[in-house]
């Protein structure tokens, strides 16, 4: 079969079984509709036409085989951008997403004006590099396209030239491991905790006041649990375009902990064990979600603000740490050996004015800077 006859009856094949899933979930829909449709107004008609349309995609009849057919089709073809080239499947088989527009001199710019209104108040300032998820060495797209968590040779000698302090965590580590998924833009959490012990690591030759590295870093002190994971980058490709399903894993200490956690856009107080307090729980509602997005089993992502009390470290330091999702395990980690983390994503409500005010006014005997997205270095950019 010459390859256009393939295209074309791969193509009839896809549209017939899109019409028959369609078809297949047609009573849900119009149930949905006549539930939604008389509570339709002018003033919420965009978002709940919205709403409809997330609903219909993410809870429809058969999605996953749909999408795992997709990702097959997709495989036959021999497509290794997807998208509209928005995830691209790089040369170890794990998928990648790319960050259009990325602008060197801008993050710099951004991270400067940080450690400048820092520096005037004698707060020490770290940027935290994170292993990337992809190198030139591993996918040689990646010298010429940045990714979501890639590194930028070009940002840190820029900062290191203009006195910025940097820990550029080992990307091998631990143990040689892929510090990224295949199927999701975050790292693995063996890269975050070994993340988590480089920056304290840092910390402390800093004179920062981080506790017990000794045991908080020691995998002989954790109880390692591990559940299926199904990623954010084959929501539209499914697991055989890359060969299967990640493992994620949740670290548990065995030692005692006593933490506080309070998030005030939740109006969320809670008091008990590393795992009661900084971790949601997923892991216990298997029934209702089988295979929740295993991320946000850690902190409060994406809530603009919350502080993290360890009430076994009274004297240690107190950190804020500006970040995004691609170190909420990362953060929760290295306040084990804190007296108080504050987390600061500035992309959430009011948190370019919350970002502000930290910097200016808050006390802290250490900041930290560590995120993996480009929305994220311009959202802390005041234009100074």
């Amino acid at each position: 079969m010459g390859k256009k006859k393939k295209h074309k009856a791969l193509a009839i094949w896809f549209l017939a079984v899109i019409i028959f899933f369609t078809g297949w979930n047609a009573d849900w829909f119009v149930s949905m509709m006549r539930t939604e449709l008389p509570g339709i107004t002018p003033d919420n008609a965009i978002w709940r036409t919205g709403n409809w349309n997330a609903m219909f995609t993410r809870y429809f009849r058969f999605r996953e085989p749909l999408i795992d057919f997709c990702g097959i089709s997709y495989l036959a073809l021999g497509k290794r951008s997807v998208d509209n080239f928005t995830f691209v499947k790089d040369d170890t088989g794990s998928m990648q997403s790319i960050e259009a527009g990325w602008d060197t001199g801008r993050a710099k710019d951004a991270i400067l004006s940080v450690n400048e209104r820092l520096t005037a108040r004698g707060i020490p300032f770290l940027y935290a590099q994170l292993p990337p998820r992809v190198t030139p060495e591993v996918f040689p797209l990646s010298g010429e396209v940045y990714f979501f968590g890639a590194s930028d040779p070009a940002l840190l000698e820029a900062l290191r030239a203009s006195g910025v302090s940097v820990c550029e965590v080992d990307a091998a580590a631990p143990g040689g491991a892929a510090p990224g998924f295949r199927t999701d833009m975050h790292l693995t959490t063996a890269a975050e905790f070994e993340s988590a012990k480089q920056i304290a690591d840092q910390l402390v030759s800093m004179g920062v006041d981080c506790r017990d590295a000794g045991r908080n870093f020691d995998l002989a002190n954790y109880t390692r649990e591990k559940y299926v994971f199904s990623g954010n980058l084959v929501r539209s490709t499914g697991r055989y375009y890359v060969n299967g399903y990640d493992d994620f894993e949740l670290f548990k200490p065995k030692f005692g902990t006593n933490f506080v956690l309070a998030d005030p856009a939740k109006a969320l107080v809670r008091e008990g064990t590393f795992s009661e307090t900084l971790m949601n729980g997923m892991e216990y509602d298997l029934d209702l979600a089988p295979m929740p997005y295993w991320v946000l089993d850690y902190l409060q992502y994406p809530d603009a603000t919350y502080t993290i009390t360890n009430r076994d470290q009274t004297g240690a330091c107190r950190v804020l740490i500006l970040m995004d999702s691609y170190a909420m395990r990362m953060a929760s980690y290295l306040s084990l050996g804190c007296a108080e983390v504050t987390v600061i994503d500035p992309r959430g409500e009011g948190g370019g004015g919350i970002l502000r005010q930290a910097l200016d006014e808050g006390s802290f005997d250490a900041v930290i800077l560590a995120a993996g997205g480009q929305d994220f270095y311009y959202s802390i950019d005041f234009g100074e």
